[in-house]
């Protein structure tokens, strides 16, 4: 990888980053041997005549060193078969002489051996002493007063050397041991050498004189076709031909090298177009081009590329040093790592977007790409790419962003006005069941039988002296009695009736404080996450809406499972919550369903999530609306604004968390999914709930 080598000054930490390739990595000369370099500015016509010399004298050297061996090796094979004949004749003439022990005849024997002039002297040795004797006169060699150890045939000093037992029906008497002169081997050698050096010398010569007559067929053509090269190469004359004379090799390589020009002339009219096209693509684009040389460190640009900064084609001659001192402070070191990151082959693409200094000393948006040629090894040498303005894009998307948090904004007062019309219908239809309680206490009150009572009590004062006689003989007094138990139970049962209707009204009016409670904590300013209970924030949304579902017959069936606590903006889940119920609701309203169940669902989704869905068995979504319920505006309502989900989405967004839907098609239901992080740091896990599926509310 190219090193990269920072250059800083006392305004800018990081003001340059320059490629230069490392001291390994430079080519240096390469030392060839002397003898080599002449050889390869020869020309085709000697080289070819110095290979088939060579290649003759390498194959005439080899045959005349093998015929020289053979031949060697035959002459000493035939010197020791003619001794070894003569040594077995004189072995077995000598057996009578060893087994009398009569040396004169043995002597005798050997000397017959006078006419063998390359003998120069025979010993027979009995029991490892001389028994007889020959030497040649002209032999001034001493005889061995001893035999050699073994039986056997060797050649040394010029000389054979052959040890043979004397035998006599498998019993040795004795042995023979015989020296023969080898000087006649060197003398044959020696004028079979001198032959066969006549021999090479003429073959080498007749060999060179063929192969400077033959090699013409060869070095014309390769001559023209070098002629031609060369001037291909002075002049850029592609229309040049080389004539084809043969077909073979060279022939096809005359013709292959006048196709390869007629690629090369087309490929070059072809490049001028190409040049000329994107020359006038690059002056009527608004990209600007520039290319950098990672081995110089010298970076082209084009006049487009200058005239986005305000300078003229003639100006800014910068390398990439002088590139990075144009760029803004804050995003040079972001810049540098992305880009060294890509020339280490760490990123697949190089694409990066940060401020230039323009040359009235403002700073303009640019959008980088580019891409590097690399080496064998991997290493980028060379890098260019397109530089595009996007200033004005970037101010679309800002006041795009500033547009949306004010939508958002809007969206969540929307709901906010919409949570509190709910909050009214919901203590409206509070307040008339507590409307109801009141004049039922009332009726009750005006109905009770306390008067008859008095009345009972005032006959009795009347007769306090004799009450016994009045009650058991009188008729009036008889009936008292009966009428206190029967006034008794009456009261235990109208009593036993005003505490229900008390408890029903308690029990309204503090539903009308918990409505209230929620709506000013749903009012509050919002802003902070909290670590809260997935299933707090799904009844209290539950709360809310609870009235509107009983009126409409609307079945809750809660599915809760254990789950972590989760860190969130209360406010933004739960207008997020309601929303999702209110368009569950609606769409069981405008369904043909009747069984309307509304599922409120938590559970585990791994990775440190959690699912709170709210599910209805409504009429389901189109396929191909799934994928457009969270865009902005789009509604299949008549009276929609098509902003609610779209809210809901970027909302959960904010929080980290993300909003889904799916549904199987119309008539199947919907499932809105609102994927939460949970507090796994803080260790809150929420109470396992068993949820009562099918309870009406």
């Amino acid at each position: 990888m190219l090193p990269l080598s920072f250059r800083s000054d006392q305004s800018n930490p990081l003001v340059a980053v320059s490629f230069l390739p490392p001291k390994s990595s430079r080519r240096r000369p390469q030392s060839r041997p002397v003898n080599m370099i002449p050889y390869r500015d020869l020309s085709i016509k000697t080289k070819l005549s110095v290979i088939a010399l060579l290649t003759c004298v390498t194959a005439l050297a080899l045959a005349c060193a093998a015929l020289f061996i053979y031949e060697v090796q035959s002459f000493k094979k035939t010197l020791i078969s003619d001794m070894k004949a003569q040594v077995t004749i004189l072995a077995g003439l000598s057996t009578a002489s060893l087994t009398f022990d009569y040396p004169p005849t043995a002597t005798e024997m050997l000397e017959a051996l006078r006419n063998q002039k390359h003998v120069r002297w025979a010993i027979i040795f009995k029991s490892g002493k001389r028994f007889a004797q020959y030497k040649n006169p002209n032999t001034n060699e001493a005889l061995p007063e001893v035999p050699p150890a073994e039986f056997s045939e060797r050649f040394e000093a010029n000389a054979l050397y052959i040890h043979h037992r004397i035998e006599l029906k498998d019993e040795t008497l004795g042995s023979i041991y015989m020296c023969a002169d080898a000087s006649q081997l060197h003398l044959k050698l020696r004028q079979y050498a001198e032959i066969l050096l006549i021999v090479f010398v003429a073959s080498s010569f007749a060999a060179l004189l063929m192969a400077s007559r033959l090699q013409r067929n060869i070095v014309g053509p390769v001559q023209r076709l070098a002629d031609s090269a060369r001037m291909i190469a002075e002049n850029k004359d592609y229309s040049v031909r080389v004539e084809a004379r043969s077909k073979d090799e060279l022939g096809r390589l005359t013709r292959a090298f006048n196709q390869m020009l007629n690629r090369i002339q087309a490929q070059d009219a072809d490049l001028r177009e190409e040049r000329e096209r994107f020359e006038v693509a690059v002056a009527g684009a608004r990209d600007g081009i520039w290319d950098w040389n990672l081995l110089t460190n010298q970076m082209y640009l084009s006049a487009q590329w200058k005239a986005m900064l305000g300078y003229q084609a003639d100006e800014l001659k910068i390398d990439h040093e002088d590139w990075l001192g144009l760029m803004h402070p804050e995003d040079r070191d972001s810049t540098s790592k992305v880009l060294d990151e890509y020339l280490r082959d760490l990123r697949t693409t190089y694409e990066k977007e940060y401020r230039m200094r323009h040359k009235d000393g403002s700073y303009r948006w640019i959008l980088a790409r580019g891409a590097a040629l690399r080496d064998n090894h991997g290493k980028p040498y060379r890098m260019a790419g397109s530089h595009t303005d996007i200033t004005e894009r970037k101010q679309a998307a800002e006041e795009l962003t500033l547009l949306n948090k004010r939508l958002i904004e809007t969206s969540r007062m929307a709901g906010m006005a919409e949570v509190a019309t709910g909050v009214l219908h919901n203590v409206g239809n509070v307040l008339n069941s507590v409307n109801v309680s009141a004049a039922m206490l009332r009726d009750r009150i005006k109905q009770t039988r306390l008067p008859n009572l008095a009345k009972a009590v005032n006959l009795m004062q009347e007769h306090t002296a004799d009450l016994g006689s009045f009650i058991t003989t009188d008729p009036k007094g008889r009936q008292i009695p009966k009428f206190l138990e029967m006034l008794t139970d009456h009261l235990c049962l109208e009593n036993q009736l005003l505490l229900e209707e008390t408890d029903s009204l308690d029990r309204n009016i503090q539903h009308i404080k918990e409505i209230v409670s929620a709506q000013q904590s749903h009012a509050r300013v919002y802003g902070a996450n909290e670590t809260l209970d997935p299933k707090d924030l799904m009844e209290d949304t539950l709360r809310v809406n609870e009235m509107a579902f009983a009126r409409h017959g609307v079945r809750i069936a809660r599915d809760y499972l254990p789950v972590p606590a989760v860190v969130v903006d209360r406010h933004k889940v739960m207008q997020i919550l309601i929303n999702l119920m209110r368009n569950s609701k609606q769409s069981l309203m405008a369904s043909s369903c009747i069984d309307k169940v509304i599922t409120l669902r938590i559970s585990r989704a791994g990775n440190g999530r959690v699912h709170l869905s709210v599910i209805d068995n409504g009429g389901g979504i189109a396929p191909e609306n799934l994928l457009k319920v969270f865009q902005h505006g789009f509604t299949t309502k008549k009276d929609g604004h098509g902003f609610g989900l779209h809210s809901c989405a970027n909302a959960a967004k904010e929080m980290s968390g993300s909003l889904n839907v799916h549904s199987d098609g119309p008539g199947t239901g919907a499932r809105f999914t609102l994927e939460l992080p949970a507090a796994e740091k803080a260790g809150i896990t929420a109470p396992e709930i068993v949820g009562t599926v099918g309870r009406p509310l």
